[in-house]
């Protein structure tokens, strides 16, 4: 009798293990990875070329659009003027202006936000395709609404 009930167990556990594919149990942190990224950037920009390569490296998919129209670019997204950087990348609705880490990016798609997107203003050295040998900055990552407004989402 024990044999019997121990033998169902194990056969209940096995069937309910494999009708669980590989595929339909993923970490919440690979929701992100199915998601296309667009980086808008100037033809000439090295830096955004390296950030794209910090992207890839972090398991996004990249399509990379050369454009004279920035302005407009950043614009149409509503990226605040004055946090505004040299690329913009638009992931699933969300927009990511500058050079802000991958991790951060991650983090942001696996919670549920308010926000527009993420910005790092300017080109704060040591940030992801702004790096230049041991040369580091301290910089901010901000989240920003369709007002503008800006809060801090993470320090480096």
């Amino acid at each position: 009798m024990k044999k019997t009930i121990a033998s169902l167990l194990l056969l209940f556990v096995t069937a309910s293990c494999t009708n669980n594919s590989v595929e339909s149990i993923k970490p919440a942190e690979q929701a992100w990875s199915a998601k296309e990224v667009v980086v808008y950037k100037n033809p000439n920009c090295g830096c955004c070329t390296k950030w794209s390569e910090h992207m890839k490296k972090n398991g996004f998919k990249l399509t990379e659009k050369s454009v004279d129209n920035l302005s407009e670019i950043k614009d149409g997204l509503k990226v605040p003027t004055d946090k505004r950087s040299c690329h913009t990348a638009v992931i699933d609705g969300y927009v990511f202006e500058g050079h802000i880490p991958a991790s951060s990016i991650k983090k942001f798609l696996n919670e549920k936000n308010d926000a527009v997107g993420l910005v790092v203003p300017g080109m704060p050295a040591g940030s992801p395709g702004m790096e230049f040998g041991n040369h580091t900055s301290n910089f901010h990552v901000y989240s920003f609404d369709a007002s503008g407004k800006t809060k801090v989402f993470e320090k480096f």
